[in-house]
């Protein structure tokens, strides 16, 4: 790689710019919370499952948060915004742990069966049980990790 092309070692933010950062998850939280309510009202059946929803919500979160960072790097500071964070995607590596997570899956599956390991209701079965749950991709989500989500739980019973 060429040193000259390399980014700074040293970061250009400060803490004032922490601080900003921060007080933005508040609002992104409550415009993210304000938009799975009416994205529920507005398709129903997909939200009757917990895992959707927290999905929605975490995607609306996130993206908030990402426009906060996009905002406060590009605007204050008049930088790329991917390069500034140190973004890179190095696409053999992502393979070869995509199998390697795959095989680690079906080992330790086998290894539960030739253990005879008891089934256990848990928590997460809730999450996985419907279809909108698997098509969502949330089975490994806790519901512990959807506190803010209970209120919208409340309003739909």
């Amino acid at each position: 790689m060429n040193p000259s092309i390399e980014a700074p070692r040293t970061p250009f933010w400060g803490y004032e710019d922490l601080a900003l950062f921060a007080s933005a998850v508040l609002p992104s939280l409550a415009l993210a919370l304000w938009l799975v309510r009416i994205c529920r009202a507005w398709e129903p059946r997909f939200f009757a499952s917990v895992a959707a929803t927290a999905l929605v919500f975490q995607l609306f979160m996130y993206a908030f948060l990402l426009g906060a960072l996009y905002l406060l790097i590009s605007f204050r500071y008049r930088r790329p915004f991917w390069s500034s964070i140190g973004w890179t995607f190095p696409i053999p590596r992502a393979l070869r742990l995509l199998a390697l997570g795959a095989a680690l899956a079906i080992g330790l599956s086998g290894l539960g069966v030739l253990l005879h390991a008891p089934l256990v209701h848990s928590p997460i079965e809730d999450l996985i049980t419907g279809r909108a749950s698997l098509a969502t991709g949330t089975m490994d989500r806790h519901p512990s990790h959807y506190a803010p989500l209970r209120p919208l739980a409340r309003t739909a019973e």
